[in-house]
């Protein structure tokens, strides 16, 4: 970010003799794609980050779900998944639920 900072404003140093309203515009235009840039890269990463995490967590449910070699510490996981699930199951009740009113 300090190297894409510094270099635009090398690239307004670079044309003299303009006012300082179009030096202005092209540093603005310089750090506009300076930032497009970093903002995809950030979104690039965090989007990685977040697909391989909940991509584990998916795989570890299909690991638990099979119920194949599991060591004691998975079955006590599976365990406690399925117990949740019944759990949330039974809270939820059979009537499907509904947003409430906008008004309310």
């Amino acid at each position: 970010m300090k190297f894409g900072l510094a270099d635009a404003t090398t690239q307004v140093k670079k044309t003299p003799g303009e006012d300082d309203a179009a030096k202005f515009k092209n540093l603005a235009d310089a750090l506009a794609v300076l930032y497009r840039g970093e903002g995809m890269r950030f979104t690039d990463e965090v989007y990685a980050t977040y697909t391989k995490a909940s991509g584990d967590i998916v795989n570890g449910l299909n690991m638990l779900a099979e119920d194949k070699n599991l060591t004691p510490e998975q079955k006590t996981q599976r365990n406690l998944v399925r117990d949740f699930l019944i759990l949330a199951k039974d809270a939820a009740g059979d009537e499907p639920r509904k947003m409430p009113d906008a008004n309310q």
